[in-house]
């Protein structure tokens, strides 16, 4: 072969290689921005169902609530400013992972009762503020009759208008399209049950919508231990909703197979997980076969509050 020729044929194939290789790192990249997108759509998704079905029996992933006490008229400074107030409502602290740091059993929001802080020399005017309280949450005094059903409207509105874009997503890693089209459905019914302000249809719902997450982990996600996890909170989620109507024996069939998938878990050597939360949730996990025993609604509700907190941390 002319010498000529050899060389521009070994600089063809170092060309090609070298296009080759980048086209395999630019799809690579592009599939793991795409996985970590989509694993952040299923937190989004975890976060706001999870809080739905706390906010039903009133069930706080937090110790205290801060409520509005009432409105109070005072004078006020035109160039004065309202010192410590602070507004929120009592459904924004039952949504999952979401916590207020006040531990106090009753006192004056950020420190302040919403009093004024008066400017010399500045025109004074009547204005209208609140006083808000921090309240201590209790499982055993809670009134789970109370629904705050514009909290699950509005959650589901937010879900409903992101969910066209979490499906393009999935798409996009071939996740099964009737799995992604079961979802669609179940949310179509959650919302008609939302509307008829159903608590029971509405927990059904929820915990079908949720159990799609482990579902569409296992499609996409090569971490076992994730999938695993989740599988585990949606049977715990599953054990929840049973309670409703007080079927035990498949409350502790679906205790069973939270502890069947979170046993994997306990096997596996990940030192990027949080083993003390780890260890908790298996223990917490076992003690829900007592509650089961007892057949205490109450006990029950504490123990899975404890356990989904444990579980979230890991």
């Amino acid at each position: 072969m002319n010498k000529k020729y050899f060389i521009f044929f070994i600089s063809s194939i170092i060309f090609l290689a070298v296009i080759i290789t980048s086209i395999v790192i630019f799809a690579g990249n592009g599939n793991d921005n795409t996985k970590n997108k989509i694993d952040e759509e299923l937190n989004f998704l975890d976060t706001k169902l999870l809080g739905m079905i706390n906010s039903l029996n009133n069930i706080p992933f937090s110790n205290s609530v801060l409520l509005e006490q009432n409105s109070i008229k005072g004078q006020a400074s035109s160039n004065g400013e309202q010192s410590g107030q602070t507004k929120g409502s009592e459904s924004s602290q039952l949504s999952g992972g979401e916590e207020n740091s006040s531990d106090s059993e009753e006192g004056s929001a950020g420190g302040s009762t919403g009093s004024l802080s008066g400017n010399s020399g500045g025109s004074s005017k009547n204005e209208n503020y609140t006083k808000y309280n921090v309240k201590t949450q209790n499982i055993l005094t809670n009134d789970s009759t109370e629904i705050d059903w514009n909290y699950i409207k509005n959650t589901v509105q937010v879900i409903y208008t992101s969910w066209p874009s979490i499906m393009i997503d999935l798409h996009s890693t071939n996740v099964k399209n009737e799995d992604i089209l079961s979802f669609s459905n179940t949310l179509d019914v959650l919302i008609v049950n939302v509307q008829n302000e159903d608590k029971k249809q509405v927990l059904n719902s929820l915990a079908i919508l949720y159990s799609f997450i482990p579902i569409y982990k296992e499609q996409y996600s090569e971490d076992n231990d994730e999938i695993n996890i989740s599988y585990t909170k949606a049977h715990i989620i599953n054990s929840y909703v049973l309670l409703e109507e007080d079927k035990w024996d498949e409350i502790q069939a679906q205790i069973t197979k939270a502890s069947e998938y979170f046993g994997f878990i306990i096997n596996s050597i990940n030192e990027k997980r949080n083993q003390s939360s780890i260890s908790k949730t298996y223990v917490l996990i076992n003690e829900m076969n007592n509650v089961i025993k007892l057949k205490d609604k109450k006990l029950f509700y504490m123990k899975y509050k404890n356990l989904m907190e444990s579980a979230m941390n890991i």
